[in-house]
């Protein structure tokens, strides 16, 4: 009998760390969280713990304010609130990077 193993779809591994960041909402209800977290970070993404309410597809920037000095373009892949902290759980995937 053979042992079951979970398959993953993920491209990169996952690193837990506890970032603080900005997040800004570029949609019709534009909206900034100057106290955003990561819960944990990849090479293609993160999951963040903000307290704006996100919806997947929606497109945000991420500043790490103690990280980078540059703006990171994403955009949600899913999002849910925790109505026990009032904030939204969110996993953001990385746009690639233009070439010019």
């Amino acid at each position: 009998m053979q042992a079951h193993t979970p398959s993953t779809s993920r491209r990169s591994e996952r690193e837990s760390r506890t970032i603080p960041i900005s997040l800004v909402r570029r949609s019709q209800t534009f909206g900034k969280d100057d106290e955003a977290m990561t819960i944990d970070i990849s090479l293609h993404g993160m999951k963040i713990r903000t307290a704006l309410t996100l919806a997947p597809a929606e497109w945000v920037e991420v500043i790490a304010t103690k990280e980078f000095p540059h703006t990171i373009p994403a955009h949600v892949v899913w999002a849910r609130e925790e109505e026990s902290s009032h904030t939204t759980l969110a996993g953001i995937e990385f746009l690639p990077a233009l070439s010019t």
